[in-house]
C-alpha cells in the first residue's frame, strides 16, 4: 500500500466512509462507547489512506476495505452522480447554512456538532434528489418549504431521526427530496417553514 497524502476530495470521502463504518460497528455492539470515541478521534487525525486503514484493522475484513486508496484517475473518472464529500459538515462546532441549490446526491454530517440547513430556497431538479444525513453525537436540523414533496426515513441509534412523507402529485414533473441516514446518540429533525420574502 502506498503511504503519503492523497487528493483532498478522495481522502475526505475515505474518512467519511471510515466514520460511517465505525458508527455501524458501534450500532451493532462491536465497539463500546470508549472504543468508538477513540477511533473516531483517530479517524479525524488521519492524513493518509494508510492511516485510515489502520483505524479499521480490528474490525471485520469487509469493514477495512472502505478506506482503500483511490487513484487520481478513479477520482477524476467518477460519474457526476457519485457521492461527493459532504456539502455541509459540522465537527465540534455549529454550522448554519442556507442553500440555493442541491445536487442530485449529497450528504450532510454533524459529529459532536450542530448543523442547520435551510433548504427553502434550494433549487432542485425534477425527479428524485437524495440527501444522506448522519448525526453522531450531534444534531442536524433541516428546514424545507411546505410545497416540496419530501420522503424521509432514517435510523436512530440512541437518538432520533425525524420522519416526513409528503407525496408528489406528479413524481416525474416535480422535485422530490428523499432524506435517509442515521442518528447515533444524536438527532435529525425536519421542520416546514414558508419561504422567506
Amino acid at each position: 500500500m502506498v503511504a503519503g497524502p492523497y487528493p483532498l476530495g478522495s481522502l475526505l470521502d475515505a474518512r467519511e466512509r471510515t466514520i460511517d463504518r465505525l458508527s455501524d460497528a458501534f450500532a451493532r455492539n462491536e465497539l463500546d462507547l470508549e472504543q468508538y470515541e477513540h477511533l473516531i478521534d483517530l479517524a479525524f487525525a488521519c492524513r493518509t489512506h494508510e492511516e485510515l486503514v489502520r483505524v479499521l484493522r480490528d474490525l471485520a475484513p469487509a469493514e477495512a476495505m472502505v478506506a482503500a486508496p483511490m487513484s487520481d484517475t478513479a477520482v477524476d473518472a467518477a460519474p457526476p452522480t457519485a457521492w461527493r464529500p459532504p456539502l455541509a459538515l459540522a465537527v465540534f462546532g455549529n454550522v448554519e447554512r442556507g442553500l440555493s441549490a442541491l445536487p442530485s446526491r449529497s450528504r450532510a454530517v454533524a459529529v459532536f456538532g450542530n448543523l442547520e440547513l435551510d433548504l427553502r430556497h434550494a433549487a432542485l431538479d425534477r425527479g428524485l434528489t437524495e440527501l444522506r444525513v448522519r448525526a453522531v453525537f450531534g444534531n442536524v436540523q433541516l428546514t424545507v418549504p411546505p410545497n416540496l414533496a419530501v420522503q424521509c426515513e432514517g435510523i436512530g441509534v440512541f437518538g432520533n431521526f425525524g420522519s416526513m412523507a409528503r407525496l408528489p402529485v406528479d413524481p416525474a414533473a416535480e422535485p422530490v427530496l428523499r432524506i435517509t441516514g442515521t442518528a447515533v446518540f444524536g438527532n435529525v429533525e425536519l421542520r416546514t417553514r414558508p419561504r422567506r420574502r
